[in-house]
């Protein structure tokens, strides 16, 4: 029956011909799937090299911005060591018995808000010489 079949489109040459033309569209179409597919795997290739480009230059670029900010943190860090160092060196210096004249007015100013007049502030505050003693906001 098949080669009943064979011979009979062998013999008729339109319906032959129309046969092999749909086979050979047939082989084209898959040819374009092929060639469609393999350049999506390309193109997806080249796509993860780009990101992979992209992370990896990210990652140097971040890694210098962390160095850099570490030495600043550490040149922060010893300055301020400095200036803790000489705040507490200036600090031994200083006569513990009577307190600045800014201490003083600051402490007669809050003292006189506290107190709500005059005539309960204690003597240094009360004093015409002594500084803040009018002030009292």
């Amino acid at each position: 029956m098949i080669a009943t079949a064979l011979l009979w489109i062998r013999s008729n040459k339109l319906l032959s011909a129309g046969l092999g033309f749909c086979a050979l569209l047939l082989a084209a179409y898959v040819a374009w799937l092929v060639a469609v597919h393999v350049g999506e795997r390309l193109e997806a290739a080249r796509q993860a090299e780009r990101r992979a480009a992209a992370i990896t230059e990210a990652v140097t670029i971040d890694a210098a911005a962390k160095e850099v900010a570490a030495e600043q943190r550490l040149a922060d860090a010893r300055r301020l060591d400095a200036l803790q160092r000489e705040l507490e060196k200036a600090d031994d210096q200083e006569d513990d018995t009577r307190p600045s004249a800014a201490r003083l007015a600051y402490l007669c100013r809050v003292r006189a808000q506290q107190a709500g007049g005059a005539s309960k502030l204690p003597e240094p505050c009360r004093s015409a010489g002594a500084p803040g003693a009018a002030s009292s906001r």
